[in-house]
């Protein structure tokens, strides 16, 4: 009866980890994806993408925070401010 348990509540823990990651930008989660499941370098990424190391860190940082927002079930709020 636990094992079913913890099946039922692993594949609840997927589904929401896969919602999360689908509301990050295209760019952030390419990002996060990048390094998580393929373990690749800041460097090998920025390579990659042809971006600069310093916006994969920025946006790996940014994706980080939205995603453990929304797996907690609160808001994310940018600290950016749009300037005109």
């Amino acid at each position: 009866m636990a094992e079913a348990h913890g099946s039922l509540s692993s594949a609840l823990e997927l589904r929401d980890m896969d919602t999360c990651l689908r509301q990050l930008s295209d760019e952030q989660r390419k990002i996060l994806l990048l390094v998580a499941l393929e373990e690749m370098s800041y460097d090998e990424i920025a390579q990659v993408l042809k971006i600069p190391v310093g916006t994969v860190m920025s946006r790996l940082s940014r994706a980080r925070e939205k995603l453990r927002a929304n797996m907690e079930g609160r808001p994310y709020a940018s600290a950016l401010k749009v300037i005109k």
